[in-house]
């Protein structure tokens, strides 16, 4: 009698289908690997749809802003239109505005009796003399005597009436 022998649990056998299962695995894997990426380029072409179009309303909106300003602008407000035949005199607004702010801060004020001390008579306050340029500046009051011609004289050069 002669023995049959069986080849398919062979060691050998079992080394032939070895490589057609990987060959098989790696064209599932090959095969699934490209499907993701084909999915995920159209995910990202949906999304660079949707980026372009987030894009394009705010540059429509950008656009209705600057139309917005630019009619406003031209337009100009109330106030300024209100103001607008005072801006000449701006310069002397200032000025006015610097006299005020010294005048509050000095010890006499327009209308004050003051003794004058290079001949110790009593006079009044007229007036503020403000002036200078970019690197000085002084300060002098315009006293006048009842009857007298005014005189100009500095702070240092008067006192008030009750000190002695």
């Amino acid at each position: 009698m002669t023995e049959t022998i069986d080849n398919t649990n062979t060691p050998s056998s079992k080394k032939k289908w070895l490589p057609w299962l990987l060959l098989v695995f790696a064209v599932l894997y090959i095969v699934w690997n490209y499907q993701q990426q084909k999915a995920l380029r159209e995910q990202l072409s949906v999304d660079q749809g949707k980026l372009q179009q987030m894009l394009s309303d705010l540059q429509n909106e950008k656009q209705q802003i600057m139309m917005e300003r630019d009619r406003y602008s031209r337009r100009g407000d109330s106030l300024n239109s209100e103001l607008q035949p005072y801006l000449p005199m701006k310069a002397l607004m200032r000025s006015v505005q610097m006299r005020n702010y010294v005048n509050n801060e000095l010890p006499f004020k327009p209308g004050d009796v003051v003794r004058f001390k290079t001949d110790s008579l009593t006079y009044v306050i007229q007036d503020m003399i403000i002036g200078g340029n970019l690197y000085s500046y002084y300060i002098k009051y315009r006293i006048r005597r009842a009857g007298a011609q005014p005189i100009e004289c500095e702070i240092q050069e008067i006192e008030a009436v009750n000190s002695k």
